[in-house]
């Protein structure tokens, strides 16, 4: 289930600012897309406004897998510092921009984090072509992100009974297999390819 002593009242006032309990975060939105991504000016949080697929659970097992892998200290995923049930709104620490370019172990922390996943039975599912959302750098640390489409093994309720048919649109990737990252743009921009498709 999901944590309850995260759970608290998230609002998005305006562009600019986001209030937690009363407390208010000065922020600037960060992209929108499935869902508006607002950071704190002094870069500490992130809060996540998710706004589609909420009939596919994608907001619960975000919020569950975040708390699932940092309990069993995976520390590269972002911490999820509250969420709000009812606005569908998590803030979790900030983990820096997208990765845009080579650093000298990147590989090594991919393959770490692939084994980890793998150790704990968890799959990310939405690792897409161009990984732009999902991979993230700070201070040459390797996070992986946006776990709305994740599962337990096979299962994409989480065992907790969220939603669990196949994704919309048919494409999965049910691996995180770092080989598979290719760089284009002279070093700059990081690809993902592979042949593990589910439909």
């Amino acid at each position: 289930m999901l944590p309850t002593d995260k759970n608290a009242c998230i609002q998005i006032v305006n562009e600019k600012e986001v209030s937690v309990n009363g407390t208010k975060y000065e922020v600037n939105l960060y992209y929108s897309v499935h869902s508006n991504v607002y950071i704190t000016t002094d870069k500490s949080y992130v809060f996540k406004h998710v706004t589609a697929y909420l009939e596919y659970d994608v907001f619960e097992r975000e919020v569950f897998l975040l708390e699932y892998l940092k309990k069993n200290n995976c520390d590269f995923v972002p911490e999820l510092i509250k969420y709000d049930i009812t606005n569908k709104i998590i803030m979790m620490s900030y983990c820096g921009s997208r990765l845009s370019e080579k650093t000298p172990d990147i590989l090594v922390q991919m393959k770490n984090i692939e084994s980890t996943l793998k150790r704990h039975n968890v799959k990310h599912n939405d690792v897409k072509e161009r990984a732009n959302s999902e991979l993230l750098i700070l201070n040459e640390k390797l996070y992986l992100c946006d776990f709305g489409w994740g599962s337990i093994g096979t299962d994409h309720g989480c065992n907790i009974g969220l939603w669990s048919g196949q994704k919309p649109g048919g494409y999965v990737n049910y691996g995180f297999n770092p080989p598979n990252f290719t760089w284009d743009n002279n070093n700059k921009e990081l690809w993902y390819t592979t042949n593990e498709y589910s439909v």
